[in-house]
């Protein structure tokens, strides 16, 4: 069966049940509800509703939500800066970036990354969450940022003293409002690293991703 003969199938099964108008109006409501969720938008913006023979209420116009949802998305990460820093010969290094670069400078993001690695001690080993904390000169911009030490690679196999700030601006301030879940974004995404190297610019990504689902879960409410 493809997707279309399945779903006609179960309209089919629930209007046994209850009315055309009630299945119908059960399978819009199941349509908005996918497309209010960044995971599950992307895969409904591949598809074309009418084309599974399901139709959004007149007042809303597919199009037009799918930008409008694709701005929410930019609105919320114009808002945020993940970046990586490693503690290496000549002091903190930036590594990796992604979100809105331009939110924090650099020299800014290297004077911070200062204190945020004087708060773990250097070596001490003291992995997990920390913060918020403000961000160096920045008024607007706080912070939180995830220890770990993984190795600098397999030939040299000597933990590096590595953090992953995210940025935020006062505004944005509820993308880190649930410290637990966030810690448990970093530790889960994280779990499988074990040199600077596995740090990579996809990792950040799928971590970024994550706090920015959490973060319109948390606006839904």
């Amino acid at each position: 069966f493809s997707l279309r003969g399945l779903i006609d199938i179960l309209k089919d099964e629930l209007t046994f049940i209850y009315s055309e108008e009630f299945v119908e109006k059960l399978f819009q409501s199941a349509m908005l509800a996918l497309v209010s969720k960044q995971a599950t938008a992307k895969i409904v913006a591949q598809v074309d509703p009418m084309e599974l023979g399901i139709s959004l209420p007149e007042k809303i116009d597919y199009q037009r939500f799918k930008i409008y949802m694709e701005r929410a998305q930019e609105e919320i990460e114009d808002n945020l800066l993940l970046t990586t820093v490693f503690f290496g010969e000549i002091g903190p290094e930036i590594k990796n970036s992604i979100g809105n670069t331009q939110l924090v400078p650099e020299n800014k993001i290297v004077k911070s990354s200062i204190f945020y690695f004087t708060l773990v001690g250097f070596g001490e080993a003291k992995k997990g969450l920390f913060g918020p904390l403000p961000a160096s000169d920045l008024n607007e911009i706080s912070a939180v940022f995830y220890s770990i030490y993984p190795l600098e690679s397999p030939s040299n196999p000597v933990p590096v003293s590595t953090i992953l700030v995210l940025f935020y601006r006062f505004t944005a301030d509820r993308a880190v409002e649930d410290f637990n879940r966030i810690n448990f974004i970093f530790r889960t995404r994280l779990a499988k690293v074990n040199y600077i190297s596995d740090i990579s610019k996809v990792l950040l990504r799928g971590i970024l991703e994550d706090i920015i689902e959490n973060y319109r879960a948390l606006e839904d409410l």
